[in-house]
């Protein structure tokens, strides 16, 4: 039962991993729990129900079983997965810096881009006390460039409930200087961040030639104080008058 779509989905982890949607991952890992059943629309009530990945590893046994169609071996299942990841994410602490200090998390980026023969983006969430919550990530090894809708800037707000964002991507040829569409992409993003009351601290590029900050070139106060929501408002009330 289900092979066919099975088959498919492996597939589709084996040669395009960052083009799953959060359902597909979930999906995927809940097969060996539920051979025999649709995983998909179970994903997507565990999804609906609590909101995001984090929060269904988190959610206690009782109110993952509360759900339709998990029971406790699978409610069981889900908590191990949890326990799992804790002790994977302890052993590799050093990996990321647990919180935005400057010189650290400048190292921490050129030891992760310096193997890279294809270009990341990466939004890091920024909690109190300078706080590390998470790194979303977005690639494309196919076209070698990555397009990163500016809204999921938004999604990450609501659901880390972060005070601030840093960007950082690399430039896998030539000067880490930032080309005409970062400075459009970061302007897109001060806008959002300011809509969501978050601050964008900074933008960071890579590139074997060293790393270039917005923040520490004084772009990134320029772009604030031109794109702050509360600026273009009041450009646009200006102009209506």
């Amino acid at each position: 039962m289900h092979e066919g779509h099975r088959l498919r989905m492996y597939e589709k982890l084996k040669n395009y991993p960052d083009a799953l949607q959060e359902h597909e991952l979930l999906e995927i890992l809940l097969y060996n729990a539920a051979p025999r059943i649709n995983t998909n629309p179970l994903a997507h009530r565990l999804l609906d129900e609590f909101g995001s990945l984090r929060a269904i590893f988190e959610a206690d046994v009782s109110a993952l079983q509360a759900v339709e169609g998990v029971g406790l071996q699978l409610a069981g299942y889900i908590k191990c997965i949890d326990f799992f990841l804790q002790a994977y994410g302890a052993s590799q602490e050093k990996a990321m810096p647990v919180r935005y200090e400057t010189e650290s998390f400048r190292q921490y980026l050129a030891e992760y881009y310096a193997p890279l023969s294809y270009e990341v983006f990466c939004i890091f969430v920024i909690g109190e006390k300078n706080r590390i919550l998470c790194c979303k990530k977005f690639t494309d090894k196919e076209s070698g460039s990555v397009t990163v809708p500016p809204q999921e800037l938004t999604r990450l707000a609501v659901q880390y409930a972060g005070k601030a964002f840093v960007l950082a991507h690399n430039h896998v040829v030539g000067a880490c200087r930032p080309s005409a569409g970062d400075d459009n992409l970061t302007i897109q993003c001060e806008v959002i961040c300011s809509i969501n009351n978050v601050r964008l601290l900074d933008h960071y590029i890579y590139s074997r030639e060293g790393i270039y900050s917005y923040y520490l070139s004084g772009r990134m106060a320029n772009i604030a104080n031109n794109y702050h929501i509360r600026r273009v408002m009041g450009r646009r009330d200006d102009g209506k008058d």
